[in-house]
C-alpha cells in the first residue's frame, strides 16, 4: 500500500510539472495539447467566453513564465475567473500561422470544471475541417456526413482553421448561433 501511495505521489508530481497553472474551482479554461507532430505553439492564441447571450473580450491565453501550449500538457488559464455562470461556448483564435492542436477541453460548467474529448469536424464553420485523429464509427449527426476527431487543429494557414467555435451544451459540437468575431492579432 505504501508503495501505491508513494507512485501516486509521484503522478501527481509529474502531472504538474507537465502543467501551467492549476485547476481550481473558479471559473477556469483548461486546453490539453494533443500529441500529434508540430502540435505545440508558441504563437499568440486568444478565447473568448459565450455566457448569458453575450460574448466575453478577447483574452491572450498566456500564464506568465510558463512555457503554455506544448505538446501533451494540459494547462489551466484563469483569465476568466469574472465569468461566473454556465459557459455556453468557448472560441479559440491562432494569430500565428504555426498550427496548434488540442486533445480535450475542459471549461467552467457554473459549479467546476466539465471535459469535451470529442469534437465535431465542423466547429470552424461549414466547409471548414479542423479535425484531428478520427473517431472509429463516431459521427455529429445521423446521416454521417460531419466525423467526430479526439482533436482538433486551429491556424492561419495549413487547413485554413484561425477559428473554432465549441458549444458547452452540445459538448463538441459547432456553436452557429452566435458569431465571436476575432481578436485584434
Amino acid at each position: 500500500m505504501n508503495l501505491w501511495l508513494s507512485l501516486l505521489s509521484l503522478y501527481n508530481l509529474i502531472a504538474l510539472s507537465l502543467s501551467c497553472g492549476s485547476n481550481s474551482n473558479l471559473p477556469t479554461l483548461a486546453l490539453k495539447t494533443a500529441t500529434v507532430a508540430h502540435s505545440q505553439s508558441d504563437g499568440p492564441l486568444h478565447a473568448r467566453i459565450f455566457s448569458q447571450g453575450h460574448w466575453s473580450t478577447w483574452r491572450l491565453l498566456d500564464n506568465s513564465g510558463c512555457d503554455d501550449l506544448e505538446s501533451g500538457n494540459t494547462d489551466y488559464f484563469d483569465a476568466f475567473n469574472d465569468i461566473t455562470s454556465k459557459w455556453d461556448a468557448v472560441a479559440l483564435y491562432n494569430c500565428a500561422t504555426n498550427g496548434w492542436a488540442s486533445n480535450d477541453l475542459g471549461y467552467y460548467d457554473g459549479a467546476g470544471m466539465s471535459w469535451i474529448i470529442n469534437f465535431c469536424n465542423n466547429i470552424a464553420g461549414p466547409g471548414k475541417e479542423c479535425g484531428q485523429s478520427q473517431v472509429f464509427g463516431q459521427y455529429c449527426n445521423s446521416d454521417t456526413t460531419i466525423p467526430k476527431y479526439s482533436s482538433f487543429w486551429i491556424d492561419q494557414d495549413d487547413k485554413a482553421c484561425p477559428l473554432v467555435v465549441i458549444d458547452t451544451q452540445k459538448p463538441g459540437y459547432l456553436l452557429a448561433s452566435s458569431d465571436p468575431g476575432k481578436p485584434s492579432c
